[in-house]
C-alpha cells in the first residue's frame, strides 16, 4: 500500500529526545526510577516508552513513526503510532492503534492494520526496500524486520454473540462463548491481518461499553459489547 510521504512522519533522534508533554507528566507521576525514552502522538493517539533508569545505557536506535488512517488516509482521528528500540542487540517494536469502529467494519479494520504495518517507517531497521530494477522504495511489513513486536490499542474488534448470551456468560464467569465470538481472534485464525501475531489467553470480560458511572454494560440502543484492549 503506498501512502504519500506527507502522510507519514518519522523521527530518527536519540534516546534523550522527544520529551513530549504527556510523557513529562507520566515521568513526574512515576517518579525518578524511570526515564522517558520516547513520547510520540498522532492526534489523540499517544505512545510513551519508559525504562528503568539503570537501563538507559543499553538502549540504542530509538525511532518513532506515525500513520494516519482517518478519512482520505489523512485525518488523524484513526491510525497508529510506533516506537522501536534495541536492547542488547534485540529490536523491540511497540505499536498502538485506533482502528475503525462499528461491528460491520471488520474488513476495513483489517485493511488499516495491514496498511499500518506496511507504512510505519523505521529507516535504521531497513523497513523499506528498493526494487531490483529501479531505485524505488517498496513498502514491506515493518514487523517482519523486528525481533519482538507488541501491537495494542483501541482496535475496535467486537464480540458478536447475542446480548443475552453475553450477559449470562459474564454473570457466570464463563468466557468461552465470548471468546468464540471475538472478531479479532477470528482474524488471527484466518490470517487476514496481524500476520505472525498471537494473543495471550483472555481471562477477563469485555471492557467496553458501560453506562457512564456504572458497572452496567451499555443499555442504550447501540448496546455494544466488545473487548477492545
Amino acid at each position: 500500500v503506498r501512502v504519500p510521504a506527507g502522510h507519514v512522519r518519522h523521527r530518527n533522534s536519540g534516546v534523550h529526545s522527544a520529551q513530549g508533554g504527556s510523557g513529562r507528566v507520566t515521568v513526574r507521576l512515576i517518579g525518578p526510577t524511570h526515564v522517558l525514552i520516547r513520547s510520540e502522538s498522532l492526534g489523540d493517539i499517544h505512545l510513551i516508552v519508559l525504562v528503568r533508569r539503570e537501563m538507559i545505557w543499553i538502549i540504542r536506535d530509538v525511532q518513532s513513526s506515525t500513520v494516519a488512517c482517518g478519512a482520505g488516509g489523512v485525518m488523524r482521528n484513526k491510525g497508529a503510532v510506533g516506537i522501536v528500540l534495541t536492547i542488547f542487540g534485540t529490536s523491540i517494536l511497540f505499536i498502538t492503534a485506533h482502528l475503525r469502529a462499528h461491528a460491520s467494519k471488520v474488513k476495513e479494520r483489517n485493511f488499516d492494520a495491514i496498511r499500518i504495518a506496511n507504512t510505519l517507517d523505521f529507516s535504521r531497521y531497513n523497513t523499506k526496500q528498493e526494487t531490483a530494477t529501479e531505485k524505488e522504495e517498496i513498502n514491506v511489513d515493518c514487523t517482519d524486520k523486528i525481533d519482538c513486536a507488541f501491537w495494542f490499542g483501541d482496535l475496535n474488534y467486537r464480540v458478536m454473540c447475542e446480548r443475552d448470551v453475553a450477559e449470562k456468560s459474564i454473570r457466570n464467569g464463563i468466557l468461552e462463548p465470548l471468546i468464540l465470538s471475538d472478531q479479532l481472534l477470528d482474524q488471527l485464525r484466518e490470517k487476514t491481518a496481524f500476520k505472525g501475531f498471537t494473543e495471550a489467553p483472555i481471562r477477563f470480560p469485555p471492557t467496553f461499553k458501560f453506562d457512564p458511572g456504572t458497572s452496567d454494560y451499555d443499555t442504550s440502543n447501540k448496546q455494544k459489547s466488545s473487548k477492545l484492549d
